[in-house]
């Protein structure tokens, strides 16, 4: 996500108190409809946009920063983030970016969020960037400096919002809300279908085990998902591999990977016979970037064994 540091840029205590006042009737109405902290959907809002004043809330009403992926069929702005010329969405209006990130949130990753009491405002902060939404890892505090600072928790006092609505994706039903936090602790996800393959979640992703004779094909017939795209999930070549036979009890990444391991979970000592693929299958991690920040060449190539690897 588009990090904009508003002190640094210029922007004022004004401009902010400015944006508070015109964005926190619709703040306080997610509240009451999706269970979303107003605090939080205010402070995002203005450090994601610059109280307003970003290019990208200004020429494309985008007041979260949120990208395009491959789900978005609108109008795309183009603009340096994490890399070159990514793609944001472009917006009717300041409403309709905040609506579009209520319905964001509603994103299986985070699931988690509405276990929390809704004026944890510090368990939402850290949340969001435990479950992806930002790279900077100062993102937290950055919103719980504004929320303190301006004072924005006032706008969750009062009636007790409703329970989130949580849209169903694909075949899986949404996962309800555990209070265990992200990591190596296994969450069973109920599904509205008997599957050979329960779906389970780690890291904060959804995944499979694969059974003897296993293969992407397969497992995709049965949970609808694209052969190709399961393997690449997987970082496997999604011509070749799709119908390569899987080892038993393997786990199989039902979406994108992150770009690194939560917050906790550092580095990562080789056992005898682990190859860097293994590793990146472990803990959730996206195998190109694993390689890249620990300088391997050949992610196949076992490694050796107790070297330390870098996870974040």
């Amino acid at each position: 996500m588009l990090f904009v540091a508003l002190y640094s840029q210029g922007y004022t205590n004004k401009d902010i108190e400015n944006y508070i006042n015109t964005y926190a009737d619709v703040a306080v109405e997610h509240r009451q409809l999706y269970g979303i902290p107003a605090s939080i959907t205010l402070a995002q809002g203005i450090l994601e946009s610059g109280a307003g004043k970003s290019d990208l809330a200004v020429e494309a009403n985008n007041h979260f920063g949120i990208k395009c992926h491959r789900d978005w069929t609108g109008e795309g702005y183009h603009k340096d983030d994490d890399e070159e010329q990514e793609c944001f969405r472009v917006y009717s209006s300041a409403r309709a970016s905040f609506d579009d990130h209520a319905a964001f949130l509603q994103r299986r990753r985070y699931a988690r969020l509405f276990s929390l009491d809704p004026a944890d405002y510090r368990g939402w902060a850290q949340g969001l960037s435990d479950c992806g939404y930002a790279t900077n890892p100062r993102y937290p505090q950055l919103l719980c400096d504004l929320i303190e600072r301006f004072d924005l928790a006032r706008f969750d006092r009062g009636d007790a919002p409703a329970a989130p609505s949580q849209e169903p994706i694909a075949e899986v039903e949404e996962p309800q809300p555990q209070s265990a936090e992200v990591g190596s602790v296994e969450q069973s996800i109920e599904s509205e279908f008997d599957t050979a393959h329960p779906i389970k979640r780690r890291w904060g992703l959804h995944y499979v085990k694969a059974h003897a004779g296993d293969t992407y094909v397969i497992i995709g017939a049965e949970l609808g998902i694209d052969a190709h795209r399961l393997a690449e999930y997987n970082d496997r070549d999604k011509g070749t591999d799709r119908n390569a036979v899987l080892q038993p009890d393997e786990i199989v990444w039902l979406e994108k990977k992150e770009k690194q391991a939560v917050i906790g979970h550092d580095t990562h000592i080789v056992a005898p016979g682990q190859t860097l693929w293994d590793i990146a299958q472990l803990y959730g991690i996206r195998l190109k970037n694993l390689a890249s920040r620990n300088d391997i060449k050949d992610p196949e190539a076992p490694l050796l064994p107790n070297r330390v690897i870098l996870l974040r």
